[in-house]
């Protein structure tokens, strides 16, 4: 049911231990105490036990939570939210289990070998650009439109004042 294989070895952060900072290693992980910062086990298993809080982005191949995680989970196998387990963050595995009663606030993304959708961004930039530039260049013919019709009527008061200066003579 649950993949809870025995490791060769566990690092085991106890209830009275907290620890703050990067955690980062190759042997799987239990934690019972409080955890804050980063935990990177990418190729081993992090288990966040029952009376377990942790703070922090947690980076492992397999991820088990029964107690409390604040940060954002990416797994690189599976994670899974155990009836008693709580996760306010974001989940990216390619599978996610959450049991009935577990609680999760943030999204799932289980799309982890597809590319990334930013490349619209650019073209969405990219088209914003030349609109402006487009808009720019609109302006800039009506400013000349403008002005060519200021001058006109600048050219057409000189000759009624040349003409006003001509009747005076």
């Amino acid at each position: 049911m649950q993949d809870r294989r025995q490791p060769e070895a566990i690092a085991t952060i106890g209830q009275s231990i907290f620890i703050k900072g990067e955690i980062s290693g190759n042997e799987d992980l239990l934690i019972e105490g409080r955890a804050e910062g980063t935990i990177n086990l990418g190729e081993n298993q992090v288990t966040v036990s029952e009376s377990g809080r942790v703070d922090a982005h947690i980076n492992g191949r397999l991820i088990h939570v029964d107690g409390e995680v604040k940060g954002d989970l990416t797994g690189g196998e599976q994670v899974v939210i155990h009836r008693t387990g709580r996760v306010q963050g974001n989940i990216t595995a390619p599978r996610v289990s959450l049991e009935d009663g577990a609680r999760l606030k943030g999204m799932i993304d289980t799309d982890v070998d597809a590319p990334p959708q930013r490349e619209e961004v650019p073209q969405l930039a990219e088209q914003e650009d030349e609109e402006e530039e487009l808009e720019a260049t609109e302006s800039e013919e009506e400013e000349e439109e403008e002005y060519s019709e200021e001058d006109e009527e600048l050219l057409d008061d000189e000759e009624e004042e040349l003409d006003d200066e001509s009747d005076y003579q």
